[in-house]
């Protein structure tokens, strides 16, 4: 059954209106914030466009988040760590019903349990 997860396909739509509604709302955040710094004159004004590109730059970057988060068990260092999660269990199981043949636990590939 856990299979029947994993391969769902995830509807490319939530992805895709997710990065066309960030790169519009990018690129109309300078014509909004203007007003702001339009009042200042000297320094303060060329401050704008900074401020623009780190918005854009945390906006694009939960952007890619969430694109690494729509798959969690695909194994990868951000992913849940399903095969240690299972041999957990089969450890757990196996020494309930007093098996001699215990697996040990999965080891940590670079510091990520996998």
């Amino acid at each position: 059954m856990s299979e029947r997860i994993k391969n769902f396909p995830f509807p490319r739509q939530y992805a895709s209106t997710a990065l066309w509604l960030t790169v519009v709302f990018c690129a109309l955040l300078p014509l909004g914030i203007i007003d702001v710094f339009h009042e200042y004159s000297g320094m303060l004004f060329w401050v704008c466009p900074l401020i623009v590109g780190l918005v854009t730059w945390i906006f694009f970057l939960m952007e890619k988040i969430g694109d690494y988060s729509e798959n969690p068990v695909e194994g990868t260092y951000n992913d849940v760590p399903i095969t240690s999660i299972a041999r957990g269990i089969e450890i757990d199981l196996r020494e309930m019903i007093n098996d001699t043949n215990i697996p040990k636990p999965v080891p940590a590939e670079n510091g990520f349990l996998m």
